[in-house]
């Protein structure tokens, strides 16, 4: 059985609505994210509005929706943005809410493509760190994929000096398996072989939300009129891209 099968199979996977769940259960643990403020008192909506929409979290969700709904040839086409060079055959997205690796680190957006794994992390305001591209290698090492893994970093380029930091690393030959590593290679019962192996096997690339944003648009160009749901669905991801500002 592919990695593909293995995580089709699951019954919430193949369903976008799942991720409906996934919003519910953020607000149940930050509770202070939509509700308090000094003295207990509600906030307005404009201004809880204003305030989550800078966060990374919500345009998470959507994003997630959105892979969720769209066709796998337009997937694999905004993936090839961020490896033009890697296999990208019929991109499904996985189910690994609950899996052991989401103790670890929580992928923001994980692909089945044929017997590959690509892995895309976004950041809007965060910093990618090298601790955290490591963090993906060894979570590739655990789900261990027939094929090649793939990591996209989604973000403005200032934002995702991380990724240029672990690769440089990496060739220079400096350890990176610090002690917060070793303890969760240990627990996720991953040999430090194997997790020098697939750090070194991993495909990393960078793309903006500018080459994002201008997949979309290039998608409703050639999309007939007739072809309604599709329509709406990436012409809301291309809105809400470009209301956040992140286009530019």
């Amino acid at each position: 059985m592919t990695i593909r099968d293995t995580y089709l199979a699951a019954p919430s996977s193949a369903h976008w609505t799942d991720e409906y769940a996934a919003i519910v259960e953020h607000f149940f643990w930050v509770p202070q994210g939509i509700n308090r403020r000094a003295g207990n008192s509600p906030m307005p909506w404009p201004e809880v509005w204003a305030a989550l929409r800078k966060r990374e979290t919500p345009l998470n969700h959507l994003m997630n929706i959105f892979f969720r709904l769209a066709p796998e040839a337009l997937s694999a086409e905004i993936l090839r943005l961020g490896l033009p060079n890697f296999a990208l055959e019929q991109p499904s997205m996985l189910n690994l809410r609950g899996h052991p690796v989401t103790g670890m680190c929580q992928p923001d957006f994980a692909f089945a493509c044929g017997g590959a794994l690509v892995f895309l992390e976004m950041k809007v305001s965060a910093k990618l760190s090298t601790e955290q591209v490591a963090k993906y290698a060894l979570a590739a090492a655990v789900i261990h994929p027939e094929g090649p893994t793939g990591l996209i970093c989604l973000g403005p380029a200032a934002k995702l000096t991380g990724a240029d930091d672990y690769q440089a690393k990496l060739a220079a030959g400096e350890d990176l398996i610090n002690p917060k590593l070793q303890r969760w290679r240990e627990k996720l019962g991953v040999s430090e072989h194997a997790m020098r192996h697939a750090m070194g096997k991993l495909n990393i690339g960078k793309m903006s939300y500018a080459s994002f944003y201008g997949a979309l648009t290039a998608d409703l160009l050639r999309t007939p009129s007739a072809d309604e749901t599709r329509r709406k669905l990436v012409l809301g991801m291309a809105a809400t891209l470009k209301d956040l500002g992140l286009t530019e």
